[in-house]
Order: C-alpha cells, then structure tokens, then sequence
C-alpha cells in the first residue's frame, strides 16, 4: 500500500518535496483531523479533530527506499499512520501520513 499523504513542507513546490518531485500524485483530503502551522515552527502538523479536514496531495505507490528517506527526514519528530483518503476524483483509498509525536504536539500545538 505504499502511497503517502502530505499536508506541508513535502507537498509539490514546497521546501522539502524534492524526495517526492516528479512522481505522481493527486489531490486528496482526510477526515477527522486539522492542521495545525504553529508559529514557533517551519512546519504545519496534524492533530485528530472530529468533524475537521485537511487537504494535501497523496502519492502513490512509493518504494520502500522513498519511504525510509522520508522517515529519516522526519526524524523522532513524526511517524507514520495509516488514513483514509479521499482523492479529488473521488478515489477512496488508505495511504501513510506523517503524524506528530506526543512530545511535538505538547509543545507546540497550542489548540
């Protein structure tokens, strides 16, 4: 299932989507979190919240080598979740997100 859904810096034109540009990918969205750009960060992050949306990009079947660079530029900062994903041309899919780790949100995720 190796596709990935990005919400911030690793998205298309963004600062860190070098890892990701030229592959392939499509609009998409998930339910049941925000997105949250603290200030005293360079990055957005997600947090579980009933009735919110984030939209993002969702690439598709991403090598197991994409994926490790990935999660060495994450870092302890993030890991990796399975969500629902639902494309702008209505696929219904299940992908890998990068969510916060419990430390990052305690610290910087003032909602």
């Amino acid at each position: 299932m190796n596709n990935l859904f990005v919400y911030g810096t690793l998205q298309s034109g963004k600062s860190r989507n070098r890892v990701l540009k030229g592959l392939p990918f499509e609009r998409g969205q998930i339910q049941g979190y925000e997105k949250i750009e603290p200030i005293s960060l360079e990055y957005p992050l997600i947090v579980k919240k009933k009735g919110m949306t984030v939209n993002g990009e969702v690439y598709f079947n991403l090598s197991e080598s994409v994926l490790a660079r990935i999660d060495s530029m994450e870092g302890e900062l993030y890991y990796r979740i399975v969500v629902d994903v639902i494309t702008t041309s209505g696929k219904q899919l299940k992908a890998y997100a990068y969510y916060p780790s419990e430390e990052l949100i305690r610290t910087h995720a003032f909602y």
